[in-house]
């Protein structure tokens, strides 16, 4: 995986009810008799391997390599028909590659997957995360105490992130610190009870909701914080894709 790809690439990542169309996208730039390259598809998840197996299937002659990105909730598939349908995709994939390594461990178990599965992390825009300064208007806007220690978490509000083990941490925290707090960017459905974890605990006064934080202010609230903490965890087939 390491060798440059000279290839030209389709990315798949419609979707699945969209089959029709990508079959036709694939059939259109599957014409190899004017072409002396194929491409390489990259699926973004299994589904979109399906169409891609099946033309496989039907002209071997103009078979396309096809690499399948597995991410988190796609790992698990507990209806038997996906299950039976996932499994042979895979094995019919050039590459299955994840970004974490407990997705792997479940691809391997669940689909007994022996081919290696390599582990790529998602990438970032280094021109965008980097050191800088940080406006004034980032403080006021999000209210965040400049003397603080600052924790930070962003992440849809759901049981699987995890916020609510830094919340219910907070109090051991207080026995040596008081100058500190927890800011949790984000919506979701958990809000309340992280909430009410917080209100009982009696840390209210050191958990700051930031609600919606937009793509331009992403950057400047992780260089705003002292430590980032992402305690995701599994619960039942409900798997954080970033590990």
């Amino acid at each position: 995986m390491t060798k440059n790809i000279h290839s030209p690439c389709i990315a798949l990542a419609t979707n699945v009810g969209k089959t029709i169309n990508t079959c036709a996208y694939i059939v259109l730039y599957a014409d190899r008799r004017k072409r002396k390259k194929r491409p390489v598809v990259i699926c973004a998840n299994w589904k979109m391997g399906i169409p891609v197996r099946w033309f496989n299937i039907l002209h071997p002659r103009r078979r396309l390599p096809f690499i399948i990105k597995v991410h988190g909730l796609d790992a698990f598939e507990g209806r038997k028909f996906n299950h039976k349908l996932m499994h042979k995709t895979l094995e019919s994939a050039d590459f299955v590659v994840t970004g974490a390594k407990n997705i792997r461990n479940i691809i391997q178990k669940e689909h007994d997957y022996q081919k290696s599965i390599p582990v790529i992390s998602c990438g970032v825009d280094i021109n965008v995360f980097k050191p800088m300064q940080i406006p004034q208007n980032i403080y006021d806007k999000y209210n965040i105490p400049k003397n603080n220690k600052l924790i930070l978490s962003i992440g849809r509000l759901i049981e699987r992130k995890g916020f609510d083990t830094v919340i219910k941490a907070l109090p051991h925290f207080m026995t040596e610190y008081d100058n500190f707090t927890y800011l949790i960017g984000g919506r979701g459905k958990y809000e309340a009870e992280l909430k009410r974890i917080a209100c009982e605990l009696n840390v209210s006064d050191h958990v700051r909701f930031l609600g919606y934080i937009p793509d331009e202010d992403v950057a400047f609230l992780y260089n705003v914080c002292d430590i980032f903490v992402m305690p995701s965890r599994e619960i039942g087939s409900d798997i954080e894709g970033f590990g």
